[in-house]
């Protein structure tokens, strides 16, 4: 049977890999191309225009290449993919631990590392460990969002305040609960807001935190206490079609 040709690339530069026998085709051969029995080995920049076939391996960094497309680089960032237009790039890093890293928009979004999926960390300490805000859009309830946000803090604190963004949301509910060493305080309630002047709430179980509703319909929750170690857990079920993201909601211990 006849052995499958293996095309090793030597060089960093990103190659097109589906179109590498078009040199071989044409007549056209990079500088530093070499034949070694049947695997073409280029240790220099190759450029190739066109559409092509080929049924071996390609390697990128390494002259053993064990799959159709075997990367191997000294730095964390292996792959990158540029739309034509578009700001920045989608990169893809492998760590030295094995942990590989998708970076969009500029920032490391998604860590697979160890069984464990990181979104906004790259050190996942959980199957899956959230830094931010989860929203749930909900089938039912007219565009209702459900959001969640987790954070804590370490050392000692004497309060805790949280924003929420609510304009436009029309009808809402929340629950909070907040918990540090030795006490724990937990608060729901609900309003309507859809402007600077139909802001209206109610407190409908638990008691302590102070509510104030300025003009921007920013729905503002503070506690005073002293607590080492808290945690923050806020719940917001948000109506109509208002968009949520994670900055719309703020929690904050000093």
């Amino acid at each position: 049977m006849k052995k499958k040709k293996n095309f090793i690339l030597k060089h960093k530069t990103a190659i097109a890999a589906c179109a590498l026998i078009a040199c071989f085709c044409t007549g056209y051969w990079a500088s530093g191309a070499t034949l070694v029995g049947e695997d073409i080995s280029v240790g220099n920049d190759l450029t190739v225009a066109g559409t092509s076939t080929f049924t071996g391996n390609v390697g990128i960094g390494t002259t053993v290449p064990g799959a159709k497309l075997d990367i191997n680089n000294s730095a964390d960032e292996i792959l990158r993919l540029t739309r034509s237009g578009g700001t920045n790039p989608v990169k893809f890093k492998l760590r030295t631990d094995d942990a590989l890293i998708i970076s969009a928009a500029g920032t490391d979004t998604m860590t697979l590392k160890a069984g464990s999926v990181g979104i906004g960390t790259t050190s996942p300490g959980a199957k899956l460990d959230v830094n931010g805000t989860i929203i749930n859009s909900n089938s039912t309830g007219g565009g209702a969002r459900r959001a969640i946000k987790v954070q804590g803090a370490v050392g000692s604190f004497t309060k805790i305040t949280v924003n929420v963004n609510l304009e436009g949301a029309g009808g809402y509910m929340y629950r909070i609960q907040v918990a540090g060493v030795g006490r724990s305080y937990y608060q729901e309630g609900g309003g309507y807001t859809n402007g600077t002047v139909n802001f209206s709430h109610n407190v409908v179980a638990g008691t302590g935190f102070t509510i104030t509703s300025p003009s921007d319909n920013v729905l503002k929750l503070e506690r005073s206490w002293s607590s080492v170690h808290p945690v923050c857990i806020f719940e917001i079920i948000m109506g109509l079609t208002t968009t949520l993201t994670d900055n719309d909601i703020t929690i904050t211990f000093s």
